[in-house]
């Protein structure tokens, strides 16, 4: 029986490890290499000690008479070993819950006291060997470690409610996206991602300490957070769980998945749904328009065609009908240039505007000024677009001047004289004559353009004596996104969105 109660007690060493390590989060109990010599050397110690009475060398056995008549047992070399490795195990073990302990601010006078408890019954082991007269010769240590281990769990049990170090570490050591860990009072663990995105570090700080909108996010409030850092704004969606351990709440953990790219391809795609929508509008408009003109002339010309028909209408007509054809043939070719144009601007330099402009102006372009601070920063081919298309405006309409002037980051394009009696809607919907008909093109192409650089675009029409039409392009590439809800975007609030991966 007594060789029984020593495998009992080496098992105890095993289960205290274990116990240890997975306290703390150390990973050694799910080792495979590490359980696998940890059974192996279990079998060899417990066959050492159950084949005792066969060799004796793990311990003796004295029968003693004084102070009374008792079986005393004298351990051998072997047994001191074993012991000593035992205790430099449960050495570690110890060290692996204090320092958990210790982390979540839980180390006290009361607790160094109960870990006393289990190396302290070793004196009573040397004091009967040294003194037989004082104590019985036998082992103490299962008292001691009788006491540690109801001092142990009164000691965790009673303060689970604060200590969670081991679930904190565990859980911020292990995801790359920035996560915090708090209780009813104060942040208790966050991961470098975290004291990042906050700008500051922030454990062991009053939940007060973190943004507004954090905050909010952690009370359930909101399910998503918009925080700027160095400059840039990025979308969070906020996951947030409380955490238990058995029957107590510790806290709650808050993961903080980045959405930002995610939200911006949404938004691309909604752009670029409603440009192909728009564009599908334009082809039908220009080509009904087109084709009317083409039908209605050509069945004039054929009523002129016989021997009392004028001639002179006939010619005029079929004039008219080429055309139509050949505007037939513009429309496509510009159609084709204005879908490369839709796609997202991924590459951007700096474009120089007044090279640019007076290169693109020609002999039939009216007057042209350009003021240029050298802000303009865009896609050349696609600014080159934009700019034809300006003079392609204020050619059809005989504007009497050309503005251009970019400053501060904004372009602004003055057609005067230019006179446009219709709304902003109007004025940049495909499938309108705005001005004319024969220029409804143009400004429903300037702001593709704008958009595929996430640009933002505005009209203002003034009139009286000199009408004039202004187009304010917003040209600052570093207006954050807003928070995309799912709903139709609206193409003048559209500032930013995902890049694509084509590009001209």
């Amino acid at each position: 029986m007594y060789a029984v109660g020593l495998v009992a007690g080496l098992a105890s060493v095993g289960a205290f490890c274990y116990f240890a390590s997975a306290f703390a989060g150390r990973g050694y109990h799910r080792d495979r290499a590490v359980r696998l010599a940890a059974a192996g050397t279990f079998v060899v110690v417990s066959a050492l000690k159950l084949t005792n009475p066969v060799h004796g060398a793990y311990f003796s056995t004295t029968v003693v008479t004084d102070p009374f008549a008792y079986v005393a047992f004298d351990p051998g070399t072997i047994h001191w070993t074993i012991s000593a490795g035992a205790y430099v195990l449960a050495a570690v073990g110890l060290y692996f819950v204090y320092d958990t302990l210790a982390d979540a601010g839980r180390t006290s006078l009361r607790m160094g006291l109960v870990f006393a408890l289990l190396p302290a019954p070793v004196a009573l082991d040397v004091a009967a060997l040294l003194r037989p007269d004082l104590l019985i010769r036998t082992y103490y240590e299962p008292v001691g470690v009788a006491a540690f281990a109801i001092g142990l769990l009164w000691f965790i049990e009673g303060r689970l409610d604060t200590l969670g170090g081991v679930g904190r570490k565990h859980l911020v050591g292990q995801l790359d996206s920035p996560v915090c860990f708090v209780d009813d009072e104060r942040v208790r663990e966050a991961n470098d991602r975290f004291v990042a995105l906050v700008g500051h570090d922030v454990v062991g700080r009053p939940i007060g300490s973190l943004p507004e909108s954090v905050r909010r996010t952690l009370d359930g409030d909101e399910e998503t957070v918009t925080i700027s850092t160095d400059g840039h704004r990025r979308q969070y969606r906020v996951s947030v769980s409380t955490v238990t351990l058995g029957p107590h709440r510790i806290g709650r953990a808050a993961i903080f998945a980045d959405i930002t790219d995610e939200r911006r391809r949404m938004r691309e795609v909604v752009r670029q749904n409603r440009e192909l929508d728009n564009i599908g509008e334009a082809l039908a408009h220009e080509l009904r328009n087109a084709c009317a003109i083409t039908s209605g002339h050509l069945e004039r010309a054929g009523e002129h065609a016989g021997p009392g028909g004028d001639p002179a209408v006939r010619s005029a007509s079929l004039s008219t009908a080429a055309g139509g054809v050949d505007r037939i043939e513009r429309v496509i070719s510009q159609l084709e240039t204005i879908v490369r144009d839709s796609r997202s601007v991924t590459s951007r330099s700096p474009v120089d505007l007044y090279w640019t402009a007076t290169q693109l102006a020609g002999p039939t372009s009216p007057p042209l000024s350009v003021v240029d601070d050298g802000t303009l920063v865009g896609n050349p081919v696609r600014i080159d677009h934009l700019l034809e298309n300006v003079f392609g405006l204020a050619r059809s309409e005989g504007a009497d001047e050309l503005s251009l002037r970019m400053a501060s980051g904004v372009l602004t394009i003055e057609f005067a004289g230019l006179s446009v009696p219709r709304t902003d809607e109007d004025l940049f919907g495909y499938g309108q004559s705005v001005p004319t008909a024969d220029s409804g093109m143009y400004l429903p192409t300037i702001r593709l353009i704008a958009h595929a650089h996430h640009w933002h675009v505005d009209a203002d029409v003034t009139g009286g004596d000199s009408p004039t039409l202004t187009v304010s392009i917003d040209t600052d590439p570093d207006t954050p996104p807003e928070p995309w809800d799912g709903r139709p975007l609206s193409p003048d609030t559209e500032r930013t969105g995902a890049s694509s991966p084509q590009e001209s």
